[in-house]
């Protein structure tokens, strides 16, 4: 069933599949690399419990590459860790997909490698599917319960599912494996996690239920050249769009005699950016004159400015009696991203 490509217990597969997409997730995620994760462990405590298994799915145009990383002994944990850092690079991934992953797989990822003394940050932009259909959709009031399973109810893909145990039977299931040598055990997990992977990236024709737009308004979009998410904020009449995770070699400050200028402050040490630029009001209405711009036309076509609800003779509003346009908001906050990196050669 697998195909065995290298001592370490490195598995590779194609299935014949494709990521749904919708005209708003490519909006925000174009050009990005993305890949799911999903990992197997011994418990759920990251420091008491190692990773067995980790599990990517990487989608191309007409097919998606599932590689699998399994612990063949309770020693292998950080050569497992290293092999998948090494893919991950390798295939320029901008973003990870994931279910729960902020509570349990990106914690117990960061854990596991700080333990092994491998100095990598995993540095990737967070696309959780169950933080953002909890927090930004109905679907919750409708099952009652935001287990994968029960998301794959739902969605009415139960049926594809292709394994036959639960993620609680996998430390049993391993320790089988370690004792006895067990082939059959040895399967059933990665199946397990196959079909993990797999019904993951099915599961995101889900995102045509999730507002979107207000989402990335909490939680950021991600910048391709500084590899990190930039979260905007309107607050006091101003534009602000910040990131705690940035990695950059050197600082820079700008700060202008005018208090209708932008103020750019990025800490290398801290890693911390912040820009402000401050809006325009005029009658309840909170906007910002596009003039001000030099004309991107990638971004600025790719977004379709002039078709937004907001955009009136080359001004944006962004508000109107204080309620917050969140899709202007993050577009103007996108494009004005991209102006500042060109025009201060930041990136």
């Amino acid at each position: 069933m697998y195909r065995h490509i290298v001592k370490m217990r490195t598995f590779v597969k194609r299935e014949n599949i494709k990521i749904p997409k919708t005209r708003i997730f490519e909006t925000y995620f174009y050009n990005m690399n993305p890949c799911v994760l999903d990992i197997e462990t011994t418990g759920l405590s990251g420091n008491k419990s190692k990773i067995i298994l980790i599990g990517i799915l990487i989608p191309h145009s007409d097919y998606a590459e599932i590689i699998q990383f399994f612990s063949d002994s309770k020693d292998d944990e950080r050569d497992m860790l290293l092999s998948c850092l090494k893919i991950l690079k390798e295939k320029s991934i901008d973003y990870l997909i994931t279910y729960n992953g902020e509570s349990f797989d990106i914690p117990f990822l960061k854990k596991r490698l700080e333990i092994n003394g491998i100095d990598d940050e995993l540095n990737f932009y967070s696309y959780d599917l169950h933080k953002f259909i909890k927090y930004f959709s109905d679907i919750e009031k409708m099952t009652g319960s935001l287990t994968q399973n029960e998301l794959e109810k739902y969605i009415g893909i139960s049926n594809l599912r292709k394994d036959s145990i639960y993620g609680k039977d996998i430390p049993n299931l391993y320790m089988d494996f370690i004792n006895e040598n067990d082939d059959i055990c040895l399967n059933l997990i990665l199946n397990h996690n196959l079909n993990d992977l797999i019904q993951l990236s099915r599961l995101l024709k889900s995102n045509i239920y999730i507002d979107l737009h207000g989402a990335i308004n909490r939680y950021g979009f991600i910048s391709k050249p500084l590899s990190t998410s930039i979260t905007p904020r309107i607050s006091r009449n101003k534009l602000i769009l910040f990131s705690d995770n940035l990695l950059i070699d050197k600082s820079f400050v700008y700060f202008s005699e005018s208090s209708q200028d932008i103020s750019i402050n990025i800490d290398a040490s801290s890693k911390n950016l912040e820009i402000i630029q401050p809006l325009e009001e005029y009658n309840g209405f909170l906007y910002y004159d596009l003039n001000k711009l030099d004309y991107l036309p990638e971004i600025y076509d790719r977004l379709s400015f002039e078709e937004l609800d907001g955009f009136e003779s080359n001004y944006l509003i962004l508000a109107s009696d204080s309620q917050k346009k969140y899709r202007e908001i993050n577009f103007l906050s996108m494009l004005f991203f991209e102006y500042v990196l060109k025009k201060y050669e930041l990136s």
